[in-house]
């Protein structure tokens, strides 16, 4: 196994033997010529090892989480690709590492995403329950009023057809008390000529009693019984 602890700059030095890999930390953006990646922004850090076949591979890794990977000088590939299980030093962790987490992440925001969709839906749930239970509500008391007005109309109706049978029934005393007056008023009247006929009837009897004609001359009494020349004049 090649022994890579040669000068890089003070923060060169062997860390770990990792896999049949030698890591090394190279240095970070002030120990290198950033203008050479000025397309890439600040470099961060540079890494380098050696893998099982002796190959130097180094990743040059910028402040933009980008990296660029090279084996001697000849750049191989970027971070995404060849670099996926080479520790990055901005970081700390392997690129399937911040992947997976990066996955999980997004899959947090998603169902924090789905928890806030669902509760919203429960929450404009229980608004238009609410706004179902108020319908209800007033539709109960709509219905409530309108039969309360069924039932004073059903109430000013008997009242008014009693009313109308009361003064048909008063019509109707009227009315026979007026036949019953006028039948009075009738056989009073028919009294009171029967006894205006006994009167002057009476009266006619009366007068024979001063009639000046001779006696004998007198007209007979229709209701004298007595044979004629039997009749005295008195009547008493």
């Amino acid at each position: 196994m090649a022994d890579n602890s040669g000068g890089h700059g003070p923060h060169s030095h062997r860390t770990s033997d990792k896999g049949k890999m030698i890591y090394r930390r190279v240095g970070d953006g002030k120990d290198f010529d950033t203008g050479t990646y000025a397309d890439r922004g600040k470099v961060a850090a540079r890494q380098e090892y050696i893998d099982h076949a002796g190959r130097a591979t180094s990743v040059t890794e910028y402040e933009s989480g980008r990296a660029d990977i090279f084996v001697g000088d000849d750049q191989v590939g970027r971070w995404k690709t060849e670099a996926a299980n080479v520790p990055n030093t901005v970081t700390g962790k392997n690129l399937k590492q911040q992947e997976w987490e990066a996955r999980q992440a997004e899959r947090a925001r998603k169902q924090q995403e789905y928890e806030a969709r669902k509760a919203e839906q429960e929450r404009k749930k229980r608004e238009w329950e609410a706004r179902q239970a108020e319908r209800a509500r007033k539709q109960q008391e709509y219905e409530a009023r309108k039969a309360e007005q069924e039932r004073k109309k059903r109430e000013w109706e008997a009242r008014q057809a009693e009313r109308a049978r009361k003064q048909q029934e008063y019509e109707a005393r009227k009315a026979q008390q007026q036949r019953e007056y006028e039948a009075r008023q009738a056989e009073k009247q028919r009294k009171q000529a029967e006894y205006l006929a006994r009167q002057a009837a009476r009266s006619s009897r009366s007068s024979s009693m001063f009639d000046p004609r001779p006696r004998g001359t007198q007209a007979r009494s229709i209701f004298d019984p007595r044979p004629r020349g039997k009749q005295t004049k008195s009547w008493f």
